[in-house]
């Protein structure tokens, strides 16, 4: 048994111990109804915050204003929150104050979609006030109560659904489908961070297309800080969407979505690397992730299937296979054409692939050499690199450092 579910459920017997009323809620319950392990397990009780920092011992008052308290249970971090009704929204987002209740459903009743809506004992019974497990069943996401307002609360559950709908394979349900085409403009106050974490998640779902086409079709993307585009229209086809589906992972599906949103309206290609580079940014990737997307973009940018097997090499060099790779696969949906380019071999016949492995350093031709570290070092680590890839010298460091020396003894500088 889970660890996490161990210690929800002992959290759930010491608050009914001490008179209270406890729940598991909300994304636990769902997923263990669809029978998935669920990632947490949050708690909702009628216990006030102070209540409930006196029936555990070791807490954090980590939301205390908005009434929750991360409760450490059997060393596992346990978020409880006390039954609550939220007041009015700044900025589609946020709520400006909260007002704790007595009624568990009251606190369903605040929850974004019906699926989400539901409670359950420790004995595994369920409490459903919004039919969220007939939804469940039939693979819907709908609103609980009017989507239009549930939207102008706060805009990011509509790109929630759009998430739901991949990560579960279900189906937006039509006036949740309409509330989204009529409340789009919400989400031009959303957070750039909120939408890429939200993207991320997509990302990491079987079948990322289902919850992008209601993104399209109801132009919400065009809202979206990130996307925001001269165009009210993207001519992106059903093969094209269903790409997104082929590839499996972020980065690669990070790289396709954003040719098919920013390509050049007027003649349906690709933009040029340096354009698309310019926009990374706006997304406020890691560092890491950026160099990474903009490596791969550049090599999009470049591809070029008659190569030489020696250019081939010096490309696996720079970027390594997993990079060249994605390029690859990327670079083929978008043109329509195979690369057929012999990758995975040219890898395997060279005998290093990184500079680290290399049998010398640059320690050992400052000894040999008897030189002064500069510019010359680094020519001639590359310079020997290169002859053990394509092989022309062994990696072995007495064969490597008499090379060495005589290349490097030729350097000025």
């Amino acid at each position: 048994m889970n660890e996490q579910f161990i210690a929800a459920k002992e959290v759930l017997r010491l608050l009914e111990d001490a008179g209270y009323e406890a729940f598991l809620v909300g994304g636990c319950v769902r997923d263990n109804l669809l029978g998935k392990e669920p990632a947490d397990y949050d708690i909702t009780t009628n216990a006030l915050p102070n209540e409930i920092m006196k029936v555990f011992p070791r807490t954090i008052p980590t939301g205390i204003k908005h009434g929750t308290i991360s409760v450490i249970q059997n060393k596992t971090v346990i978020e409880v929150t006390t039954y609550r009704v939220e007041g009015n929204y700044e900025d589609h987002r946020r709520p400006k104050d909260v007002q704790f209740v007595s009624q568990l459903k009251y606190d369903l009743m605040r929850r974004d979609f019906t699926i989400n809506a539901m409670a359950m004992n420790r004995k595994g019974n369920v409490i459903d006030y919004v039919n969220g497990r007939d939804d469940l069943r039939t693979g819907i996401i709908r609103t609980v109560g009017k989507a239009e307002h549930r939207f102008e609360e706060d805009a990011l559950r509509m790109l929630r659904a759009c998430r739901f709908a991949s990560q579960l394979s279900f189906s937006i349900d039509e006036s949740t489908m309409k509330a989204i085409q009529k409340c789009k403009s919400y989400a031009n106050h959303l957070a750039v961070e909120r939408i890429v974490t939200e993207f991320e998640k997509i990302w990491k779902s079987r079948q990322p297309s289902k919850g992008l086409r209601p993104l399209l079709s109801t132009n919400l993307i065009l809202n979206m800080p990130p996307f925001h585009l001269q165009t009210t229209e993207l001519n992106i086809t059903e093969v094209e969407w269903n790409n997104l589906d082929f590839f499996s992972t972020t980065l690669e599906r990070w790289v396709y979505f954003l040719y098919l949103i920013f390509r050049r309206s007027e003649n349906h290609q690709p933009v040029c690397s340096k354009d698309l580079i310019s926009i990374l940014p706006k997304f406020k990737f890691s560092n890491h992730d950026k160099r990474k997307i903009a490596s791969i973009i550049t090599l999009i940018d470049e591809w070029d299937i008659t190569i030489t097997e020696e250019q081939g090499k010096l490309l696996l060099l720079k970027y390594q296979l997993n990079a060249v790779l994605m390029a690859e696969q990327i670079w083929e949906k978008i043109t329509k054409r195979k690369s057929h380019l012999p990758l995975e071999k040219w890898w395997k016949q060279m005998p290093i692939h990184q500079l680290s492995e290399l049998a010398i350093n640059g320690n050992d031709l400052l000894r040999v050499t008897g030189k002064v570290a500069g510019p010359w070092l680094k020519k001639t680590l590359q310079y020997l690199y290169h002859q053990v890839v394509f092989g022309h010298l062994p990696n072995v460091t007495k064969v490597l450092e008499k090379e060495g020396g005589k290349y490097g003894a030729g350097l000025t500088s």
